[in-house]
């Protein structure tokens, strides 16, 4: 009885302990949404598109309206088809869109919690193992570090589909082939979950059969078969969640594989390879102070904020002792079970992350779906469950070698109470509910009193706020006016789409879709006239420019990179923390500059501050400006571009070149970076001067 009585406090206690600490620091107590100004939005726009599909207010499921006029956008990002329906539960009791994000994002954990906890238990762990392998499994260090991406909340499938993978390797006959379905059933979900878990999944599952056959598993060549009397005892429902699992994979798969190929979505190797882990990428937990401390030793990582993979000192412990207790001669319960999931990480740990400059992980990222995922190191949040079966078997361990029993209850209290204490002391990133709303509330303040039924939404982006923020706004306010919206921010982004500073941009989203789509030049006035711009700078044109015709992508020579010629006229301070410049782009070639009329690799502006002090920091060409429309040869195009300044403080040049987006830069080719007519001057306060160059 008093076993059984500390396992139950014990699950209640972590489980409970674990979801109010993530309650207090995700949501402030119900004041705030976890995540940031995008993703997180993004994530609640999704769910919100989902639930007013249902409700027939959307006339397609797969074409949200941002990114308009673009189709099937829905396929950009991941769709929450296997978790909407809570946040439409929410929704369907009067809850708003931020609070029902809430109850969505938070009833992910006790689900997770429930999904470990009850397959560590239908493997033969104990109550109490089961409780704190579920707990690592749920709470742990790399879970939180995902926060700011929702979407992959959702993981209770991953216990489910392994157990039934488990049970597919050790049955025989007609209840193979049930497990077999089963394990197809929970995967599908996961898929439906995210789409980046889902072949985690299949990747982590893959590495479970292997280490089944190192262990001494074995399968028989009838595995599957069954005789006539189990036939007709199981008869055609045996087949029911293999059909389901296949109709969740592949309902899942074949809609993103036809929309990629649609937009020619292709994943560069750079943006692949800086998401895969390092050695040191298990040591860091920026966010926690407590458990972040071996994090700070570790430099030099690559999209540091997407390696965020330490499990925590305690966790760490228990994982220690599960892999003591496989080498360890006196058994343990489910000592075979903890010794797969062992090898199961060894071998997942070996083939993603890189050691001396190579990953086993190169092989596989020119595959379809893999070359789709770009950061590697989410794999994490699947290969938790290994490391919570691990993690179980050392408790299970600490079990064995506290023999006194008040003594081990006290011992497990105090651990319990030291895992809650480690995940208590994480940092979470939150967004004020109160000012999501005002963002929206001072936009709908820019709307005329007449709004045509038919309007395009068009916000131009504030040049002082990052890149993309103007474009959730956007799409929130189309969202809650029942408009299309020319903005749009998610996974992947259509052909040629813009950064949004001007009408212009506007203009030339519409004559890309036209030219991608085969529409007439009257189609394309259609839509140009039926945009709504808010915050522009820009009237609107008296003269619509003529749509241009497709080209197919022609290489611009050496020769031709040679005559092009950037002039940076004039820099001048505005707003207080912006750097204005002006200039002219001379297209000296024989080709023209194409920004429309070619819908892949368009020619654009970039640009990167250089440190000319010790104290600055270079800024590197992440930003990018389009083009006003096609330029012709032998002509000259005006420009104005708004540039937030560097963030430390020093003594900057700038330099402004152009590109072929995706594929190359022009001075690369011989083309001139220009002289910039001033320097720039950070000051400690962060004011900015213009300093004449010697």
């Amino acid at each position: 009885m008093h076993k059984k009585a500390s396992g139950f406090f014990l699950t209640i206690a972590l489980a409970v302990g674990g979801l109010t600490i993530v309650w207090g620091g995700t949501t402030s107590c119900g004041r705030a949404i976890p995540g940031e100004l995008l993703d997180a939005r993004l994530n609640n726009y999704l769910l919100e598109h989902l639930w007013q599909w249902c409700q027939g207010r959307m006339p397609a499921l797969w074409s949200p309206s941002f990114f308009y006029p673009y189709e099937h956008v829905l396929a950009f990002s991941d769709n929450h088809f296997g978790t909407g329906v809570v946040y439409g539960l929410a929704r369907s009791i009067g809850m708003s869109r931020e609070r029902a994000f809430d109850f969505w994002f938070l009833f992910s954990y006790p689900l997770n919690f429930a999904s470990a906890w009850y397959v560590l238990r239908r493997l033969n762990f104990g109550s109490v193992s089961a409780a704190f392998g579920a707990f690592v499994f749920t709470f742990s260090l790399p879970v939180f570090g995902q926060v700011n991406h929702a979407q992959l909340g959702y993981r209770f499938a991953i216990p489910l589909a392994i157990f039934w993978l488990q049970q597919t390797l050790e049955r025989s006959g007609n209840k193979a082939v049930l497990a077999t379905g089963w394990f197809l059933f929970w995967t599908g979900w996961q898929f439906a979950c995210s789409i980046y878990l889902g072949f985690f999944l299949c990747m982590t599952s893959f590495g479970w059969v292997v280490a089944w056959f190192l262990t001494g598993g074995r399968i028989d060549t009838d595995h599957w078969g069954g005789g006539e009397q189990g036939k007709a005892k199981f008869g055609w429902i045996r087949w029911i969640p293999s059909v389901l699992g296949m109709v969740l994979i592949l309902g899942t798969l074949i809609p993103y594989a036809l929309v990629s190929r649609e937009y020619h979505f292709v994943r560069e190797e750079w943006e692949l390879l800086g998401m895969i882990p390092r050695i040191g990428s298990y040591l860091i937990a920026d966010d926690s102070w407590f458990s972040g401390v071996f994090g700070k030793l570790v430099q030099g990582i690559p999209m540091r904020h997407e390696h965020q993979l330490f499990l925590g000192f305690f966790p760490f412990l228990l994982l220690g002792l599960g892999g003591l207790a496989c080498v360890r001669k006196k058994p343990i319960p489910s000592l075979n079970l903890v010794r797969i999931a062992f090898i199961c990480l060894v071998l997942l740990l070996t083939l993603t992350t890189v050691v001396a400059g190579y990953s086993f992980y190169y092989l596989l990222i020119h595959l379809p779906l893999a070359n789709a995922l770009r950061s590697v190191s989410r794999i994490t949040l699947v290969m938790l469950f290994p490391v919570s079966v691990i993690c179980a078997g050392g408790v299970s361990f600490l079990q064995e070698l506290i023999v006194v029993g008040w003594l081990r209850r006290l011992f497990f209290i105090l651990l319990a109470g030291a895992l809650l204490l480690e995940i208590s002391h994480f940092h979470f990133s939150t967004l004020s509910i109160v000012g999501m709303r005002d963002r929206i509330t001072r936009l709908h303040a820019l709307l005329p009193d007449f709004i045509p039924k038919d309007s395009i939404l068009f916000v131009e982006k504030d040049p002082r706020e990052g890149d993309y923020l103007s474009e959730v706004d956007a799409m929130i306010l189309a969202q809650e006016l029942g408009l299309p919206t020319w903005n749009g921010y998610s996974g992947n982004v259509p052909p040629g789409h813009g950064d949004g500073r001007a009408f212009s941009d506007a203009v030339r989203q519409m004559a890309l879709y036209s030219l991608f789509r085969g529409k007439r030049e009257e189609s394309y006035r259609q839509l140009v006239q039926r945009i709504l711009p808010l915050r522009s700078r820009e009237v609107f044109p008296d003269k619509i420019p003529a749509l241009p015709v497709l080209v197919k992508q022609s290489d611009l020579t050496q020769q031709d990179c040679e005559k092009i010629v950037i002039t940076i006229q004039k820099m001048e301070i505005v707003e207080g923390n912006l750097v204005r410049i002006h200039g002219t782009l001379f297209n000296g070639s024989n080709v023209p500059l194409r920004s429309v009329s070619l819908v892949a690799h368009p020619v654009r502006f970039t640009w990167k501050w250089i440190p000319l002090s010790d104290t600055g920091e270079e800024t590197g060409y992440a930003k990018r400006c389009d083009l006003d429309w096609d330029l012709p040869p032998f002509q000259t195009q005006e420009f104005t571009i708004d540039i937030l300044p560097p963030d430390h403080l020093g003594l900057y040049d700038l330099k402004v070149t152009l590109l072929e987006e995706g594929r190359r830069f022009l001075n690369d080719q011989g083309m001139k970076i220009p002289q910039a007519s001033s320097r720039l001057n950070v000051s400690k306060d962060h004011r900015l001067n213009l300093v004449s160059p010697k």
